[in-house]
């Protein structure tokens, strides 16, 4: 009989960072992206991992805090389950 492999699934997000906007662009690996940031001069980086390796499946920039929202939903949900 053989094992059945993992099905990899995508992780909640998890904050990584702060990206630096510069001029109206943000530098990535020296890309420049044009980036509306407002009045800011950084935005919010998530990324969401996958469960097999931990590898990066996702990159998000947020300019809202639903990604720091589902950060808070899943330690809550792990810190439910460690009570019970």
């Amino acid at each position: 009989m053989t094992a059945t492999p993992e099905i990899p699934f995508i992780l909640p997000a998890e904050f990584v960072g702060l990206a630096k906007i510069e001029d109206g662009h943000l530098n990535i690996g020296g890309l420049k992206v044009p980036w509306d940031g407002g009045l800011c001069d950084t935005v919010p980086v998530y990324v969401r991992r996958l469960s097999r390796d931990g590898s990066v499946a996702e990159i998000h920039l947020a300019r809202h805090d639903g990604y720091a929202q589902e950060e808070l939903d899943a330690e809550n949900a792990r810190l439910d389950q460690e009570e019970s």
